[in-house]
């Protein structure tokens, strides 16, 4: 391993250990390569953290498989409104007049940002993305 490399390791493991709750972390996973990191580092860390994976009913479903197959320590959470009722990306879309577009993305606020609240929430989010969704929004 590189010394770059490692000193970006350290970097974050120091990060994650700043932000470390005693009610754990919430780490919003969604089986994409950066939660996959992410969720390594919580592990390298050795904070308390649980992991969870809200459905958004359109996710492949190879992607699905992945997260069970691979991730079984990952709760699976469908998403609800005040009502109960599941929230899905086809519910959303007459709700809301229109699918998501690049540049109207309610989908992800919806679906997958409203788990954890109240809790430190851990995304798999880089600045360089970060960046990249700010200025396209």
């Amino acid at each position: 391993m590189s010394s770059e490399l490692t000193r970006k390791i350290d970097m974050s493991l120091k990060r994650i250990e700043t932000f470390q709750r005693p009610e754990g972390l919430y780490l919003a996973f969604s089986g994409g390569k950066d939660s996959v990191v992410t969720k390594r580092l919580l592990d390298m860390a050795a904070v308390q953290y649980d992991a969870h994976y809200r459905v958004t009913s359109v996710d492949p479903p190879e992607l699905v498989r992945f997260i069970r197959d691979q991730y079984g320590d990952v709760d699976r959470e469908v998403p609800r409104d005040d009502m109960g009722e599941p929230i899905t990306m086809w519910n959303l879309i007459p709700r809301k007049l229109m699918p998501p577009t690049r540049l109207v993305r309610y989908c992800c606020e919806e679906l997958k940002e409203s788990g954890g609240e109240g809790r430190m929430t851990v995304t798999g989010v880089r600045w360089a993305e970060s960046k990249n969704r700010e200025d396209n929004q």
